[in-house]
């Protein structure tokens, strides 16, 4: 058939190739629908609110991540500090414990001294 015809009606070629239906196309609305197209028009508006609002709410979620983020890196170079501070008291702790050692060996050596010293003199 092909062979013998030099043109075919775009629509002809486009209900063989896509298998459409040419009840509904020739019964497809050509205009005048006006209801149609105003129902179509609120819908699409519904839409695009609606996307709008979870594009607002992304953006807000992805406000409160970032927020939410900065306070736990906050929170763990506190934790960071607290745990250095903790070490440097235990280290001052530790070197005082020394030095009162050290304190009383001084003190129970000038006993020992001052108890030689009244032994001889006295």
């Amino acid at each position: 058939i092909c062979e013998h015809v030099k043109s075919v009606p775009l629509t002809h070629w486009w209900i063989a190739k896509y298998k459409a239906d040419w009840n509904q196309l020739v019964n497809a609305s050509q205009g005048g629908n006006e209801k149609e197209i105003q129902e179509a028009q609120r819908l699409l508006e519904e839409v695009q609110a609606a996307v709008n609002e979870a594009s607002a709410r992304a953006t807000d979620a992805a406000n409160r991540l970032r927020e939410a983020l900065a306070a736990e890196a906050a929170a763990k170079t506190a934790a960071e500090e607290a745990i250095q501070s903790e070490a440097a008291a235990h280290a001052r702790k530790e070197e005082l414990a020394a030095k009162e050692a050290e304190l009383e060996a001084a003190q129970a050596e000038l006993e020992a001294a001052l108890a030689e010293v009244k032994a001889q003199g006295g």
